[in-house]
């Protein structure tokens, strides 16, 4: 019932070319980022509409939400680090150094590493979730982006 709702979602900030906001769902929320007004929308899926915004001491990018829904990671593009932000509180916890121009932002399956596409310095970060600290780059082709979902069990 929701899923045509949050595919016009995507489809209307397409159009409008806003490259800037990116967003994520958990259970019964969608989490939006605003890059120009330096804050995440908290969308109820229930009501369709913003019920809080989160004040972020950057301009975010991307951000992918942990299965709980209680953590969010937001990629700060300008100062090449990956934020860790309670949901509810919209409290930063942590500042985890990645590569150049972080973007793209997807948890593994069992919420302890993240991946992230560095668009300027031509890798994928590794980061352990459990201790917020890079563990390896992968180095990947010319300007890397990822939004959405990039990672998937590969079939052999």
């Amino acid at each position: 019932m929701r899923q045509p709702v949050l595919h016009m979602m995507k489809m209307l900030y397409g159009l409008l070319g806003v490259s800037a906001c990116l967003w994520a769902q958990a259970a019964d929320f969608a989490y939006l980022t605003n890059q120009g007004e330096h804050t995440v929308s908290v969308i109820d899926m229930q009501q369709q509409a913003v019920i809080r915004t989160i004040m972020l001491p950057i301009a975010p990018v991307g951000l992918t939400v942990n299965q709980r829904g209680d953590r969010l990671y937001v990629a700060d593009w300008y100062h090449d680090h990956v934020l860790v932000v309670a949901a509810e509180s919209g409290r930063v916890m942590a500042q985890i150094h990645v590569g150049h121009a972080p973007g793209g932002l997807q948890l593994g399956r069992d919420d302890t590493i993240s991946y992230v596409a560095n668009r300027d310095s031509n890798d994928v970060s590794v980061i352990d979730i459990r201790v917020h600290k890079e563990r390896t780059r992968i180095a990947v082709g010319a300007q890397p982006r990822a939004f959405g979902q990039f990672v998937g069990n590969e079939s052999r």
